[in-house]
């Protein structure tokens, strides 16, 4: 739901877990539904200009199999996940500069964590945590891409009809207390009642409740 809404800070999706899990599949939907490309999941960033390269080519930018997040990386993907510039020498320059300012949606698939206990970081995650998949629930590759395909445009309309929820709702929505990352809360509690609702929680104030809890 954050990545539907441009140029507003949102926080960095973790999917954490063991190896399978499900945490690429799962973060293959989420390109499939954000910002379909061919190559839905990038390598580990070496270096902050591998990040912010991925940045400019993409929306929703997708790191798989991460151990570890280096101080600089994680202070790179917070600045892109709230709104920051990034600059650089030119190329062929020695004095003119290349600047990047963006925010982008951020997702990371990490085994078993990202190695990083700044709290600015973590101020700025949500964590995931997915559970192994035990032999008897296991699926084929072939048989699931098949099915998700079929379903794919049901779930891409959900998500928009949540976004038209969320921008209708949005100047009326009041929060008890501010957050980190106010703007998010403010867009995912216009929207949540949608959501619920599709979920089956039932009634909006029966929605509004479980957003609370």
């Amino acid at each position: 739901m954050a990545a539907l809404r441009p140029g507003f800070p949102l926080p960095i999706l973790v999917a954490k877990g063991e190896q399978g899990a499900g945490k690429s599949t799962a973060c293959r939907i989420i390109s499939s539904l954000i910002d379909p490309r061919t190559s839905a999941l990038r390598g580990v960033p070496r270096e902050v200009r591998d990040l912010i390269a991925a940045a400019r080519n993409s929306w929703l930018v997708c790191f798989d199999n991460l151990s570890r997040l280096p101080e600089d990386l994680a202070d790179a993907a917070c600045r892109l996940a709230t709104g920051g510039g990034f600059g650089g020498r030119q190329l062929y320059s020695d004095h003119d500069e290349a600047i990047f300012d963006a925010t982008r949606p951020l997702v990371f698939n990490a085994i078993p964590d990202l190695g990083t206990t700044r709290p600015d970081f973590l101020d700025r995650t949500l964590i995931v945590e997915f559970l192994s998949i035990t032999p008897e629930v296991r699926r084929d590759e072939a048989q699931f891409w098949r099915e998700f395909s079929e379903r794919r445009p049901r779930f891409l309309g959900a998500l928009l009809d949540a976004a038209v929820a969320g921008l209708r709702n949005l100047p009326q929505v009041k929060l008890d207390r501010t957050p980190r990352l106010a703007d998010f809360a403010l867009w995912l509690s216009g929207a949540t009642p949608f959501v619920w609702t599709v979920l089956g929680c039932g009634t909006k104030s029966a929605a509004d409740d479980s957003f609370r809890s």
